[in-house]
């Protein structure tokens, strides 16, 4: 007798709710077509942008023009070079006094 019970509980879904879901699809779709054409549209000005900066004349083409020093481990390399400097003069300086 239990498997004969209907509910008597309408459970589906409403017309007015279809409409509804069908509605918020559409503005969705319609949210993420725009997105993506303003997406391509900056795409489109950042490329035209690049493209100008590239095109245009580099003015450090002259290297006679640009100041300053040509590296910046002039320092390091200075210290370095009196360090080596005053080993070498240290080793020169044992040979020297060095008996045969």
């Amino acid at each position: 007798k239990i498997r004969k019970i209907v509910s008597t509980l309408d459970t589906k879904e409403s017309d007015n709710c279809l409409l509804n879901r069908n509605i918020r699809n559409t503005f969705a779709k319609r949210r993420a077509k725009q997105n993506v054409k303003d997406i391509s549209t900056g795409n489109k000005k950042i490329f035209r942008r690049l493209y100008t900066i590239l095109r245009r004349d580099s003015p450090l083409k002259n290297k006679d023009e640009i100041k300053g020093p040509t590296t910046l481990n002039h320092v390091h390399r200075k210290l370095e070079m009196k360090r080596i400097m005053k080993s070498n003069q240290e080793i020169l300086k044992n040979i020297k006094e060095a008996k045969p």
